[in-house]
């Protein structure tokens, strides 16, 4: 099974867990104000071929 297996149709996946993804540089700027934990496992995306 591949990732692309895995991930729902209408849904984008990125990792996120290592600097040099950069992934977090592209989610919004929202923090949890209990924990100030920076949102970066849910956002809006907009895809468009190039």
């Amino acid at each position: 099974m591949t990732l692309c297996d895995q991930v729902p149709k209408g849904m984008v996946w990125m990792a996120f867990h290592f600097r040099d993804g950069n992934a977090n540089w592209l989610t919004n700027a929202v923090f949890d104000p209990s924990t100030l934990t920076a949102e970066y496992k849910a956002c809006a995306v907009r895809i468009e071929k190039i």
